[in-house]
Protein backbone atom coordinates (compact mmCIF):
# COMPACT_ATOMS: atom_id res chain seq x y z
CA UNK A 1 0.00 0.00 0.00
CA UNK A 2 2.85 2.40 0.66
CA UNK A 3 4.33 1.78 -2.76
CA UNK A 4 1.04 2.41 -4.53
CA UNK A 5 0.55 5.66 -2.61
CA UNK A 6 4.04 6.85 -3.56
CA UNK A 7 3.41 6.00 -7.22
CA UNK A 8 0.27 8.17 -7.23
CA UNK A 9 2.14 11.04 -5.66
CA UNK A 10 4.85 10.76 -8.31
CA UNK A 11 2.25 10.67 -11.08
CA UNK A 12 0.49 13.75 -9.72
CA UNK A 13 3.80 15.62 -9.43
CA UNK A 14 4.77 14.67 -12.97
CA UNK A 15 1.41 15.86 -14.29
CA UNK A 16 1.88 19.16 -12.49
CA UNK A 17 5.30 19.68 -14.00
CA UNK A 18 3.96 18.89 -17.49
CA UNK A 19 1.13 21.39 -17.10
CA UNK A 20 3.53 24.08 -15.90
CA UNK A 21 5.81 23.40 -18.84
CA UNK A 22 2.94 23.69 -21.33
CA UNK A 23 1.77 26.93 -19.73
CA UNK A 24 5.26 28.41 -20.01
CA UNK A 25 5.42 27.48 -23.68
CA UNK A 26 2.01 29.09 -24.23
CA UNK A 27 3.20 32.31 -22.54
CA UNK A 28 6.31 32.43 -24.68
CA UNK A 29 4.29 31.99 -27.87
CA UNK A 30 1.88 34.76 -26.86
CA UNK A 31 4.75 37.10 -26.09
CA UNK A 32 6.32 36.47 -29.49
CA UNK A 33 3.10 37.35 -31.35
CA UNK A 34 2.66 40.58 -29.40
CA UNK A 35 6.18 41.93 -29.94
CA UNK A 36 6.13 41.46 -33.75
CA UNK A 37 3.18 43.84 -34.37
CA UNK A 38 4.36 46.48 -36.98
CA UNK A 39 3.91 50.24 -36.50
CA UNK A 40 2.76 52.37 -39.51
CA UNK A 41 3.87 55.66 -37.94
CA UNK A 42 7.21 55.74 -39.74
CA UNK A 43 5.62 55.45 -43.22
CA UNK A 44 3.15 58.27 -42.49
CA UNK A 45 5.89 60.63 -41.31
CA UNK A 46 7.94 60.03 -44.48
CA UNK A 47 5.01 60.81 -46.80
CA UNK A 48 4.10 64.12 -45.16
CA UNK A 49 7.17 66.22 -46.19
CA UNK A 50 6.75 65.23 -49.87
CA UNK A 51 3.14 66.41 -49.92
CA UNK A 52 4.14 69.69 -48.28
CA UNK A 53 6.95 70.25 -50.76
CA UNK A 54 4.58 69.64 -53.70
CA UNK A 55 2.05 72.13 -52.35
CA UNK A 56 4.75 74.76 -51.77
CA UNK A 57 6.15 74.31 -55.29
CA UNK A 58 2.72 74.62 -56.90
CA UNK A 59 1.95 77.78 -54.91
CA UNK A 60 5.28 79.29 -55.93
CA UNK A 61 4.59 78.51 -59.60
CA UNK A 62 1.16 80.15 -59.37
CA UNK A 63 2.67 83.32 -57.86
CA UNK A 64 5.26 83.49 -60.64
CA UNK A 65 2.72 83.06 -63.43
CA UNK A 66 0.29 85.58 -61.94
CA UNK A 67 2.89 88.33 -61.56
CA UNK A 68 2.81 88.92 -65.34
CA UNK A 69 4.30 91.99 -67.01
CA UNK A 70 3.19 95.42 -68.22
CA UNK A 71 3.00 94.58 -71.92
CA UNK A 72 0.06 95.93 -73.92
CA UNK A 73 -2.30 93.07 -74.77
CA UNK A 74 -5.29 92.66 -77.04
CA UNK A 75 -8.34 94.63 -75.93
CA UNK A 76 -11.30 96.64 -77.20
CA UNK A 77 -10.30 99.96 -75.63
CA UNK A 78 -7.32 102.16 -74.80
CA UNK A 79 -5.11 100.30 -72.29
CA UNK A 80 -5.30 101.76 -68.79
CA UNK A 81 -1.53 102.27 -68.78
CA UNK A 82 -1.83 104.44 -71.90
CA UNK A 83 -4.39 106.68 -70.22
CA UNK A 84 -2.15 106.92 -67.15
CA UNK A 85 0.82 107.83 -69.33
CA UNK A 86 -1.06 110.81 -70.78
CA UNK A 87 -2.18 111.96 -67.34
CA UNK A 88 1.35 111.64 -65.97
CA UNK A 89 2.86 113.65 -68.82
CA UNK A 90 0.17 116.34 -68.73
CA UNK A 91 0.79 116.82 -65.01
CA UNK A 92 4.40 117.71 -65.82
CA UNK A 93 3.75 119.41 -69.18
CA UNK A 94 0.23 120.92 -69.33
CA UNK A 95 -1.25 121.22 -72.80
CA UNK A 96 -2.90 119.05 -75.49
CA UNK A 97 -1.83 115.50 -76.31
CA UNK A 98 -1.29 115.22 -80.06
CA UNK A 99 0.30 111.76 -80.16
CA UNK A 100 0.35 108.58 -78.07
CA UNK A 101 2.61 105.71 -79.04
CA UNK A 102 3.33 102.33 -77.42
CA UNK A 103 7.01 101.39 -77.91
CA UNK A 104 6.83 97.61 -77.78
CA UNK A 105 10.57 97.12 -78.21
CA UNK A 106 11.44 99.14 -75.11
CA UNK A 107 8.17 98.69 -73.20
CA UNK A 108 7.45 102.39 -72.76
CA UNK A 109 4.94 105.06 -73.77
CA UNK A 110 5.69 108.12 -75.88
CA UNK A 111 3.40 111.10 -75.40
CA UNK A 112 3.72 114.22 -77.55
CA UNK A 113 2.20 117.40 -76.16
CA UNK A 114 1.55 120.86 -77.56
CA UNK A 115 2.19 123.10 -74.58
CA UNK A 116 -0.59 125.09 -72.95
CA UNK A 117 0.89 128.38 -74.14
CA UNK A 118 1.23 126.89 -77.66
CA UNK A 119 4.93 127.81 -77.64
CA UNK A 120 6.45 124.33 -77.98
CA UNK A 121 5.93 120.67 -78.78
CA UNK A 122 7.59 118.16 -76.49
CA UNK A 123 8.02 114.38 -76.59
CA UNK A 124 7.93 112.69 -73.21
CA UNK A 125 8.46 109.03 -72.35
CA UNK A 126 7.03 107.10 -69.41
CA UNK A 127 7.52 103.65 -67.97
CA UNK A 128 5.31 100.77 -69.15
CA UNK A 129 2.80 101.39 -66.38
CA UNK A 130 2.47 105.03 -67.41
CA UNK A 131 3.12 106.22 -63.88
CA UNK A 132 6.55 107.83 -64.17
CA UNK A 133 8.29 110.13 -66.65
CA UNK A 134 11.56 108.52 -67.73
CA UNK A 135 12.79 110.86 -70.48
CA UNK A 136 12.01 114.18 -72.16
CA UNK A 137 13.09 114.64 -75.77
CA UNK A 138 12.65 116.70 -78.95
CA UNK A 139 11.38 120.04 -77.70
CA UNK A 140 10.57 122.15 -80.76
CA UNK A 141 8.48 125.08 -81.88
CA UNK A 142 5.10 124.16 -83.41
CA UNK A 143 4.15 125.30 -86.90
CA UNK A 144 0.83 126.78 -88.00
CA UNK A 145 -0.53 123.38 -88.99
CA UNK A 146 -0.01 122.12 -85.45
CA UNK A 147 -1.88 125.10 -84.04
CA UNK A 148 -4.77 124.76 -86.52
CA UNK A 149 -5.16 121.05 -85.83
CA UNK A 150 -5.30 121.47 -82.07
CA UNK A 151 -7.77 124.35 -82.38
CA UNK A 152 -10.13 122.08 -84.35
CA UNK A 153 -10.27 119.25 -81.78
CA UNK A 154 -13.75 118.40 -80.53
CA UNK A 155 -13.17 114.64 -80.23
CA UNK A 156 -10.38 113.77 -77.81
CA UNK A 157 -7.59 111.33 -78.55
CA UNK A 158 -9.00 108.92 -75.94
CA UNK A 159 -12.48 109.02 -77.50
CA UNK A 160 -11.03 108.36 -80.95
CA UNK A 161 -8.94 105.41 -79.76
CA UNK A 162 -11.86 103.81 -77.92
CA UNK A 163 -14.13 104.31 -80.92
CA UNK A 164 -11.72 102.49 -83.23
CA UNK A 165 -10.82 99.70 -80.82
CA UNK A 166 -14.44 98.96 -79.96
CA UNK A 167 -15.02 98.21 -83.63
CA UNK A 168 -11.60 96.66 -84.26
CA UNK A 169 -10.26 94.98 -81.09
CA UNK A 170 -6.55 94.29 -81.06
CA UNK A 171 -3.26 95.53 -79.63
CA UNK A 172 -3.00 99.32 -79.46
CA UNK A 173 -0.07 100.70 -81.44
CA UNK A 174 -0.37 104.48 -81.83
CA UNK A 175 -2.64 107.46 -82.36
CA UNK A 176 -1.71 110.89 -83.68
CA UNK A 177 -3.28 114.13 -84.80
CA UNK A 178 -2.88 114.61 -88.55
CA UNK A 179 -4.84 115.53 -91.68
CA UNK A 180 -6.27 113.51 -94.53
CA UNK A 181 -7.30 115.22 -97.76
CA UNK A 182 -8.02 118.47 -95.99
CA UNK A 183 -9.76 116.88 -92.99
CA UNK A 184 -8.21 117.06 -89.54
CA UNK A 185 -8.31 113.57 -88.07
CA UNK A 186 -6.96 111.22 -85.48
CA UNK A 187 -5.02 108.39 -87.10
CA UNK A 188 -5.36 105.27 -84.93
CA UNK A 189 -3.35 102.09 -85.56
CA UNK A 190 -4.23 98.72 -84.03
CA UNK A 191 -2.16 95.56 -84.43
CA UNK A 192 -3.99 92.29 -85.00
CA UNK A 193 -2.78 88.90 -83.78
CA UNK A 194 -3.17 85.60 -85.62
CA UNK A 195 -2.71 84.35 -89.14
CA UNK A 196 -4.42 86.11 -92.05
CA UNK A 197 -5.19 89.20 -89.97
CA UNK A 198 -4.02 92.60 -91.17
CA UNK A 199 -3.18 95.51 -88.89
CA UNK A 200 -5.79 98.26 -88.80
CA UNK A 201 -5.37 101.99 -89.46
CA UNK A 202 -8.49 104.10 -89.10
CA UNK A 203 -9.19 107.83 -89.23
CA UNK A 204 -11.57 109.62 -86.87
CA UNK A 205 -12.67 113.14 -87.81
CA UNK A 206 -11.86 115.48 -84.89
CA UNK A 207 -15.09 117.46 -85.43
CA UNK A 208 -17.72 114.92 -86.46
CA UNK A 209 -16.28 111.66 -85.00
CA UNK A 210 -16.80 110.02 -88.40
CA UNK A 211 -14.62 106.92 -88.64
CA UNK A 212 -13.25 105.58 -91.92
CA UNK A 213 -10.31 103.42 -93.04
CA UNK A 214 -6.99 104.59 -94.39
CA UNK A 215 -7.16 103.86 -98.14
Amino acid sequence: MKRTHMTRISAVAAAGLLAASLAACSDNDATTVTTTTPSPAETTEQATPDATDETTTEASDDETSSSGDASVTESDALPEAGAKAMDTVLAAHPGDVIELDWDNQRSRWKVEVLSEDKAQKVEVYTNAEGTEVTETDDVEKPDQKDLDRVAAIQVSITEAINQVMKEHPGIFDEAELTDDNGRIVWSVEVDKEGANQEDIEMYVDVKTAEMYPDD
